[in-house]
């Protein structure tokens, strides 16, 4: 298991985060660090995922937090450099949002 870490810079008004390995439940205080340093000057904040070789379904979790939370906060939020297998969870988790909506769906009825 690789240790997780995230670099935080800030320039102006913009933030960006750069997390750094696995994301899964023991990247849970990192990222909560993270978003208590978030500069008061930040109107957008950018996250580059290129160092994450490894993300499970609490790892999307946390990512989906970090999102919430920013917007909370009035920023814009940009995800880029998905690495291969995050990229594949997120691909997969889509597919189930799809397909549970459209279970949910008022157009959608049992045979009968």
């Amino acid at each position: 298991m690789q240790d997780f870490d995230i670099i935080s810079t800030s320039q102006g008004s913009l933030w960006r985060l750069r997390p750094q390995g696995e994301i899964d439940i023991d990247a849970r205080p990192a990222v909560h660090r993270a978003l208590g340093g978030r500069p008061a000057t930040a109107h957008d904040l950018d996250i580059d995922m290129a160092d994450v070789s490894f993300m499970d379904v609490v790892g999307l979790q946390l990512m989906a937090h970090v999102d919430t939370d920013a917007r909370s906060h009035g920023l814009g939020v940009t995800f880029r450099g998905w690495q291969r297998q995050p990229r594949y969870l997120l691909a997969v988790a889509g597919d189930f949002i799809r397909v549970g909506a459209a279970l949910h769906s008022p157009f959608t009825r049992d045979a009968a």
